[in-house]
């Protein structure tokens, strides 16, 4: 029979607080793959997979990366920002 180990309450705590975060960045991490499947996306998917601010993005479309817009959403083709991104090499 195997023994049983049992934790103190503080290390059973601190190994649930750590098993969370290795979650949410696990799930983090997905998402960011999941992103390279699509070929249009969202602003707010555009800011999380550049790493960029809103505000960045919204600068980025007034020097000339385009989008489509659908009723209130708009979108970014991939290729459109691939092509933006490469467009801008210095």
């Amino acid at each position: 029979m195997t023994p049983v180990t049992i934790l103190a309450p503080e290390m059973q705590d601190a190994l649930r607080k750590e098993i969370a975060k290795v979650y949410r960045d696990a799930m983090k991490e997905a998402r960011k793959d999941l992103l390279n499947y699509k070929e249009w996306l969202t602003f707010q998917e555009v800011g999380n997979l550049m790493n960029v601010s809103p505000g960045t993005l919204n600068k980025w479309i007034d020097t000339g990366l385009p989008y489509s817009k659908i009723d209130a959403k708009k979108y970014i083709s991939r290729q459109k920002l691939n092509a933006f991104i490469d467009s801008h090499t210095v």
